[in-house]
């Protein structure tokens, strides 16, 4: 695969702070990127994983399976929906076995993960035993003699919540996604617009109710729910509320961690400048660490050691001076998936060029990070081994290739050189380009170089080039180009 995982950086001003790369483990890669139909959220099964691309109207949803050492399993296509239709919910992986739904209300599909197979699917929440499809009827069909909850099992109704009056809310508005539905145990959880209802199960009896309420996450034993949709609490099967918290922001991302008792929070501050990541114990709603990231950071994950996995996106370069002494201004931008510990300690951090859209833990305890620049791009897939750190190359090869100029030399235009770098290496190795110009400005990027396959560099003339492994200050390598374009290796 000839392409490399790279960015742009963009030469904008922005005060802030760069990361702090020094002493902090890389983790390895495992073989080389790997290409996916496009870049998205990740499902995870015991074979593999598969890549859900995002939906858009009049887009085809692409979704790419493979298995966790990357062999392609099957890829599906799902045909667009019309614009401004009713969708059928949020597409998440089912306990049957399948990830949906998708298409709009009246024409729903599924996926099945094993064979890709596309089928028609719930429209709501599935159960695995025994298979029944929960969903909540549209109060606007007048042809439709049910307002409310629905259970259907082979496409059998099993029971029905009535709601005629839409006291709770639950119609489907044209316009917007169908309420949300959570199953745990006995209780199903659904989301109307004006409260919170718990049906059960196994009859559609009405358990109890809670205004302004949304569920997020529900176990057999906690419901995890938003109210007035700021104040975040935790209830039992039976609707009554153990604590409540007041995040200062909207939620920008949430993970549970139930076996530790511990969940994630990233909410924006300073205007959402930034993101505040707290872990707040399930047992009381206390805060037990908090961290700032830069710009964007969203929780993605939980490992089975108990890491939570952040995805940090930055859409501005940052400034910094890392080096004193040496008068060096320092741009750069990039993106970076961290492991932090329970606890709050930084355990990994890959720095990443493209856009990082997911991270998760595969079955064999590798993860998988996916990144891509836009729906029209496709994806990049990276596996790494969390427990080994990257292992770096001693020595990096070169050649170079003249690219030319645009226009002569006496149009004050400088000659233009291509520098083409490869490592000798088993694997990808992830490295940071830093290009020092003229002006003493230097601008550095993630690099990764797969193994085998070049990583080609532009560079203008009276520029020089260093490739540093993450966190050192030596360099593996470095070059300059002089006046003429004519190249030079410095290290």
């Amino acid at each position: 695969m000839r392409a490399v995982v790279r960015s742009l950086v963009a030469f904008i001003a922005f005060t802030g702070s760069a990361p702090a790369l020094s002493a902090v483990p890389v983790p390895r890669i495992i073989g080389n990127p790997l290409g996916v139909a496009t870049s998205g959220a990740l499902f995870t099964d015991a074979q593999g994983y598969v890549v859900l691309g995002p939906s858009r109207p009049d887009v085809p949803t692409m979704l790419d399976s493979r298995t966790s050492d990357g062999r392609l399993r099957w890829r599906a296509q799902i045909p667009a929906i019309c614009d401004h239709c009713s969708a059928p919910g949020v597409v998440q992986a089912w306990p049957d076995g399948t990830i949906g739904p998708f298409g709009e209300v009246g024409r729903v599909t599924v996926v099945d993960r094993r064979t890709g197979r596309v089928r028609s699917g719930c429209a709501g929440a599935g159960t695995a035993e025994p298979a029944t499809c929960i969903t909540v009827r549209n109060t606007r069909d007048p042809t439709d003699p049910v307002r409310g909850v629905v259970a259907t099992r082979d496409g059998t109704q099993v029971w029905a919540f009535d709601d005629p009056t839409d006291a709770f809310g639950l119609s489907t508005d044209v316009a917007m996604p169908g309420p949300a539905i959570a199953v745990a145990g006995t209780t199903v959880y659904v989301t109307g617009t004006k409260a919170l209802i718990a049906p059960s199960t196994t009859d559609g009896r009405l358990l109890w109710s809670m205004p302004s309420t949304r569920v997020l996450a529900a176990t057999t034993a906690d419901v995890l729910v938003l109210r007035d949709r700021r104040s975040l609490g935790l209830m039992d099967p039976a609707g009554e509320m153990k604590w409540a918290i007041a995040p200062t922001a909207p939620l920008r991302g949430l993970q549970v961690d139930w076996t530790r008792r511990q969940m994630y929070l990233a909410v924006p501050v300073d205007n959402g400048w930034r993101t505040s990541l707290r872990a707040v114990r399930l047992t009381d709603g206390t805060t037990r660490w908090a961290r700032t990231f830069p710009e964007t950071a969203v929780p993605t994950g939980v490992t089975a050691a108990g890491q939570v996995l952040v995805r940090v996106n930055r859409s501005r370069p940052w400034i910094s001076y890392p080096e004193q002494g040496r008068g060096q201004l320092h741009f750069g931008a990039s993106d970076s998936v961290q492991a932090l510990t329970a606890d709050g300690r930084l355990r990994w951090r890959l720095l990443t060029a493209e856009s990082v859209t997911d991270a998760t833990e595969l079955a064999d305890r590798s993860v998988a990070v996916v990144t891509g620049r836009s729906a029209e791009t496709p994806g990049i897939v990276l596996r790494l081994t969390p427990s080994r750190r990257a292992a770096m190359p001693r020595r990096l090869s070169l050649r170079v290739t003249a690219v030319g100029s645009v226009l002569p030399i006496s149009a004050g235009i400088p000659r233009v050189r291509r520098l083409v770098v490869r490592v000798a290496s088993p694997r990808a190795i992830p490295l940071v380009e830093e290009q020092v110009l003229r002006t003493g400005v230097v601008t550095e990027q993630p690099v990764l170089i797969p193994a085998g396959v070049s990583s080609f560099s532009t560079v203008v003339a009276g520029t020089s080039v260093r490739y540093r492994a993450h966190g050192a200050r030596r360099p593996l390598a470095a070059f300059t180009v002089n006046a003429n374009g004519n190249v030079r290796r410095t290290t």
